[in-house]
């Protein structure tokens, strides 16, 4: 049999639709990069549009606006953490929810204390958001 590999590029980022190869219970198998999330984290000082598979640092002086994103596929994944004192206010989009344990918040969630974080992934492309982890004093409305 002959002998397959693969070749990366050192350094290179994978992005949605690159090609992945690896071994899963011994047996070559082939992975889509947007069937999983590959995050960059970044920190923020303003209000913004967050974006899918993505980790936000907020660190602005006052409470910061993020408002999810319109679009977003089933597994996507959002994270937040706030490292300012004010924290920071998710707010959707009309038609969108948050699945927070039992509740179904339909206005946003918000925080007010440094070290508080989300993590959000995509249930329903669209539309709902599920809430995976969370640390500290989270609101929901």
């Amino acid at each position: 049999m002959p002998t397959k590999f693969s070749q990366f590029n050192a350094g290179g980022a994978l992005t949605a639709g690159d090609i992945v190869v690896g071994l899963r219970n011994q047996q070559n198998t082939q992975f889509n990069a947007s069937s999983f999330p590959v995050e960059a984290w970044e920190v923020i000082t303003t209000d913004q549009t967050l974006q899918p598979n993505a980790g936000y640092f907020t660190a602005g002086v006052v409470a910061l606006n993020l408002t999810l994103p319109t679009v977003f596929a089933v597994g996507q994944v959002i994270e937040v953490a706030t490292t300012n004192i004010n924290g920071f206010v998710l707010f959707l989009n009309p038609g969108q929810s948050i699945r927070f344990g039992d509740v179904l918040a339909t206005t946003g969630i918000s925080t007010n204390r440094v070290g508080d974080a989300i993590k959000l992934v995509g249930q329903v492309a669209n539309t709902v958001w599920q809430v995976t982890s969370c640390m500290g004093d989270l609101e929901y409305n």
